[in-house]
């Protein structure tokens, strides 16, 4: 069980890079959602 150390560098990346990647697709989606509502409420009014 010693091997939840940083023994593997490569695996750390790859659990980096999936967290970076749904952190990034959650915050294009919110982006793209909010600018969507923002530009419909202002042409609505």
């Amino acid at each position: 069980m010693q091997e939840r150390k940083l023994s593997n560098p490569i695996a750390v990346l790859e659990k980096v890079w999936r967290i970076a990647e749904r952190v990034t697709v959650t915050l294009a989606s919110l982006l793209v959602i909010g600018t969507a509502g923002y530009v419909s409420l202002h042409l609505l009014t």
